[in-house]
């Protein structure tokens, strides 16, 4: 009887210790998920999984093979994600901004350009009636990307609705406009006063 009471206590005490030790090795499980959780917006998957986003499809190095350019949805943020074609696998290279503005121009659509050195551009527009629109172009050059330029457009009402046309050069890299006072030379449209001298102005 003794020795049934000793072997039913080891027993048990081994399954308690196993229990212990399989809970230890689900937390440590669960803090490995979380930290995955994190890091899930560098995987292209996580976007294309996402309502928030919309992806297209540019190949901004021209080395032939597509790329995928990540941008959130209008009224969802400004994340602008570039994810580089390496043997159909993606990888993150720059998380920056999308140039939309909170309370201003937001995102309207990001498309492919082939000017110079030019390989792509971003529109916003402002939404809330007139007309008072940007155009971004972004540049490539020596591995890293530029803002180069921004084309503006506006309407004057007061004169006969003429739609003023502003090119104005930028030259700002792009991984620096989602820093601490990233946006200090950030050029926007001309001042009213301006706009003659600076602008084309279309009847």
């Amino acid at each position: 009887m003794r020795y049934l009471i000793i072997i039913f206590i080891v027993l048990f005490g081994c399954k308690n210790e196993n229990q212990i030790i399989y809970k230890k090795k689900n937390l440590v499980k669960a803090k490995v998920s979380s930290k995955l959780v994190e890091l899930t917006k560098d995987d292209i998957k996580f976007f294309q999984e996402n309502s928030n986003y919309f992806i297209r499809n540019i190949d901004f190095n021209r080395d032939g093979n597509l790329d995928k350019i990540v941008s959130s949805e209008k009224y969802q943020g400004d994340d602008l994600y570039l994810f580089v074609n390496e043997n159909d696998h993606y990888k993150l290279i720059l998380k920056t901004i999308n140039l939309s503005e909170d309370g201003g121009k937001i995102i309207g659509d990001i498309t492919s350009t082939q000017k110079d050195n030019e390989v792509f551009k971003i529109h916003t527009f402002f939404p809330d009636g007139g007309n008072l629109q940007a155009t971004h172009y972004i540049s490539y050059s020596d591995d890293e990307f530029f803002l180069k330029r921004t084309l503006y457009e506006t309407s004057n009402w007061r004169e006969n609705n003429d739609v003023y046309i502003c090119n104005i050069e930028q030259n700002i890299l792009l991984k620096t406009l989602n820093s601490p006072g990233g946006f200090e030379n950030f050029k926007r449209i001309p001042s009213e006063e301006d706009r003659d001298r600076l602008c084309t102005k279309n009847k």
